[in-house]
């Protein structure tokens, strides 16, 4: 007997429309122990073969007998299905005995109503939510690599942008000319008493700049100025003191 495979595959069988059928046990075929993966076992199964009555099908120009199969555990538990199908086909129920051991070619040709119904298509929810999980995992990676590359702009190419912006933030340069002043000319504008431009610098506390931060600005700028220590005040004194070491005044 040759079984033959094409490459342009074979040819669209007409299903058979749900409802009631007449069938004859004509095969039980032995699928051996079986692997269930959802219930992580191994079962031993078996497939019963019927012809249909009064149903052809028409293969190579060889009128054939329409077949329909089913398979089942090898087991007649209380809740086999196996038991439920040949008690309902032999119209009463297994007697202990028969439990025991029943042997199945006991029902080749024997008749019996075959109940056909609509075939739903088995949603595989294990495929589904592997892609879905595979898509997501995609997704996140496809943003970390977005992210990284946000990140190294960030800190490498455009680094000395965000640094100069930053400067521009935290300080703030003031700076300016006077128009001169106090200048007195005689009639034929020739220059009586004149004054010298001299460059001042003004100090202007911003509002997030603590007394810590004053202090260490002070000795920061003070080597650069020409100030003499005899021109403070001693009020000038006693302020700096108590702001540099309000602990101890408190103390006291």
């Amino acid at each position: 007997m040759s079984m033959i495979v094409k490459s342009e595959g074979n040819s669209e069988i007409k299903q058979l429309e749900p409802g009631v059928y007449t069938g004859i046990a004509s095969a039980i075929i032995d699928l051996g122990v079986q692997e269930n993966i959802t219930f992580g076992k191994t079962q031993r199964k078996v497939m019963i073969v019927w012809n249909i009555v009064g149903e052809t099908i028409v293969v190579k120009d060889e009128e054939l007998p329409r077949v329909m199969s089913k398979e089942y555990t090898m087991s007649l538990g209380e809740k086999s299905t196996l038991r439920k199908d040949l008690e309902a086909w032999r119209g009463r129920p297994f007697t202990a005995e028969e439990l025991e051991g029943f042997d199945l070619i006991n029902i080749l040709n024997v008749p019996c109503q075959l109940q056909l119904n609509q075939q739903e298509k088995k949603v595989n929810y294990n495929l589904i939510v592997s892609r879905r999980f595979l898509v997501f995992l995609i997704v996140l990676l496809i943003l970390f690599v977005i992210l990284g590359i946000k990140l190294y702009s960030v800190m490498v190419v455009d680094a000395k942008d965000y640094k100069e912006k930053l400067e521009d933030l935290t300080y703030t340069t003031v700076s300016g000319t006077s128009a001169p002043r106090g200048r007195i000319y005689d009639r034929n504008y020739n220059i009586i008493v004149d004054n010298k431009a001299v460059k001042s610098i003004t100090y202007k506390k911003d509002k997030n700049i603590t007394t810590e931060r004053m202090i260490e600005l002070a000795y920061i700028v003070s080597p650069h100025l020409e100030l003499s220590y005899d021109s403070l005040t001693d009020r000038n004194k006693r302020e700096f003191y108590l702001a540099k070491y309000p602990d101890i005044c408190n103390d006291k």
